[in-house]
């Protein structure tokens, strides 16, 4: 338990009184006691003996200030945060890390459904390619007029194929095992950046919540606190 007695000008550093009250403190050093990630421990109970800021309206805000630090401080504490600015930043980066996946994500599925839609075509043209090399057999222009007729749902088929390659800038089509393995790849990472997307939301959830909840405890507390100041008074 800490005590704290006599600090009697208003000159005197009430941060580092403050400091001491609330936090570990070595008591040979007089040097704050840190945890294994380096940050500040609060005590588990402390008490104020006398603490004279100065005049009396002086040491009565003083005192219900440190209680009230000291009280968020620990509300803090409990959901992992050292300060509100921690929690703030923690909950911006979360967003960023969230917003700049799902873009990528975006575009991901983006370059997917291209590669789909050319292997739909790459499979569709191949499929005529039976009819279009019987038409290289007809000897007339006739026999040829003919045979496209008959056959005039896979014409309209390859030369609907023949544009998208065209408008694609494609001279060369891709084989379609390499094809369908590039799909596979882009699949995979589709997959595993959707997992990263979705475990990004629930933690960016999870701060928006935890901020909620500081934020109800505190609106909860504020009438209380007033109170107890206005009583120390």
């Amino acid at each position: 338990m800490a005590t704290f007695k006599h600090i009697s000008s208003k000159n005197a550093d009430y941060g580092a009184a403050e400091q001491y009250l609330t936090f570990e403190h070595d008591e040979f050093t007089m040097k704050p006691t840190l945890d294994e990630n380096g940050r500040l421990m609060l005590r588990e109970d402390y008490r104020i003996a006398t603490l004279n800021c100065g005049d009396e309206d002086f040491a009565v805000a003083c005192i219900h200030n440190l209680k009230q630090a000291a009280k968020t401080l620990t509300i803090y504490q409990q959901y992992g945060f050292s300060s509100p600015e921690q929690l703030e930043a923690a909950v911006a980066t979360a967003y960023q890390e969230m917003r700049q996946t799902s873009g990528e994500l975006k575009a991901l599925e983006t370059k997917l459904q291209g590669k789909r839609e050319l292997r739909q075509q790459v499979l569709a043209y191949a499929k005529t390619k039976p009819i279009r090399e019987g038409l290289k057999a007809q000897k007339s222009e006739k026999a040829r007029a003919a045979y496209r007729q008959a056959n005039e749902s896979d014409f309209i088929i390859a030369e609907a194929a023949a544009r998208y390659f065209k408008a694609q800038g494609l001279t060369k089509l891709p084989g379609r095992k390499a094809l369908q393995a590039e799909i596979e790849q882009l699949i995979s990472e589709k997959d595993g950046l959707y997992n990263t997307y979705h475990e990004q939301k629930q933690r960016f959830r999870e701060l928006q919540t935890v901020k909620r909840n500081i934020d109800q405890i505190l609106r909860r507390e504020e009438p209380h606190r007033r109170k107890e100041q206005s009583h120390e008074r």
